[in-house]
């Protein structure tokens, strides 16, 4: 794996640990990643779901748009 994502993946589990849901729109988790914006965020999540450290599903509706991916380590 490549380092960054090894990085962000170490990063992502040490603030939320295992079993805790997150949005890409969480103030928390763009500290925890070290980013500025929820698109940075949300690539980053992206790529961990893509090596396969990370799940993802739906979140709840909020309003008009899109539906949220909430992701999270499996326990």
């Amino acid at each position: 794996l490549p380092y960054s994502v090894i990085v962000d993946y170490l990063r992502f589990l040490s603030v939320f640990g295992r079993g805790t849901k997150v949005s890409s729109h969480d103030e928390d988790l763009m500290v925890a990643l070290k980013v500025d914006s929820p698109q940075y965020a949300s690539q980053k999540m992206t790529n961990l779901y893509t090596h396969e450290l990370v799940r993802r599903e739906p979140g709840k509706i909020t309003g008009i748009g899109r539906r949220p991916l909430q992701y999270y380590v499996p326990k």
